[in-house]
């Protein structure tokens, strides 16, 4: 009998063990730096994980389907933003890809990275064939074009 705590499709499973690893590490990083300057980072750590979770329960209330109909515009916007880096991104390690917004410094690539996945999701959606059989045909088609095996070996 699967227990639903009033949020019937959470896996509090998955939850659970995705919080106990989070706390597993905290404790890692607190022993690893107990004497050091750096002693606070467990807190920031931590600090960080709450801040996940409340996001994990946010998205949970967000209805799928407005997910659905904003995926394209929020690709076209994480799209904007990206090709605005050029101007007013960060330069650190000798590549500028962070945005300072407030005390908050973002990386507007991790956003991407949830917008591509939202947009590919709505566009296999409307195609109403599976990923898997389109992979299938990209998949047979590089095979076929790019293998070193079609290449005639001079002699």
């Amino acid at each position: 009998m699967k227990r639903s705590f009033g949020l019937p499709d959470v896996d509090w499973v998955m939850l659970a063990s995705a919080l106990i690893l989070s706390f597993i590490g905290i404790m890692i990083i607190r022993s690893a730096t107990v004497n050091n300057p750096s002693e606070g980072y467990y807190l920031k750590q931590a600090y960080w994980l709450a801040v996940a979770v409340a996001a994990y329960f946010v998205g949970y209330f967000i209805d799928r389907r407005h997910l659905r109909r904003s995926a394209y515009l929020l690709y076209g916007a994480v799209f904007a933003v990206l090709t605005t880096l050029a101007v007013v991104g960060k330069i650190s390690g000798g590549v500028q890809r962070w945005i300072h917004i407030g005390g908050l410094t973002i990386q507007p690539s991790e956003i991407a990275k949830l917008a591509l996945v939202l947009a590919l999701a709505r566009y296999f959606h409307k195609q109403k064939q599976s990923p898997r059989s389109e992979e299938r045909r990209v998949g047979t088609e590089c095979k076929s074009r790019w293998s070193p095996y079609n290449y005639k070996r001079k002699k």
